[in-house]
């Protein structure tokens, strides 16, 4: 399989969309916690703009970005290990 060739039009134009993406929506690896928080509620923003309906525009970079919020949640880096009761209880407060 051959690689895509971009003319330099073609890669100013992508790097300029992806620039004003990512100022919006922190599509990276996640490594930290304030990270973590902040795509988040990102992702929840997005959800309330429509993201939530799998066929709607959005729906591609809700997946992108859920996908990298589980990669951080599964790695167990930074997130706190609380029981039930405690969750509950923080919940609650």
């Amino acid at each position: 399989m051959e690689a895509t060739i971009f003319t330099e039009d073609e890669v100013r134009e992508l790097v300029c969309h992806l620039k004003a993406l990512m100022s919006k929506v922190p599509l990276h690896a996640i490594s930290t916690a304030d990270e973590y928080a902040h795509a988040v509620q990102v992702l929840n923003g997005l959800l309330d703009a429509g993201g939530a309906d799998e066929a709607g525009e959005l729906a591609p970079l809700v997946q992108m970005l859920g996908t990298l919020i589980e990669e951080y949640e599964t790695s167990g880096r930074g997130l706190p290990c609380w029981s039930s009761q405690e969750a509950l209880r923080d919940r609650h407060a």
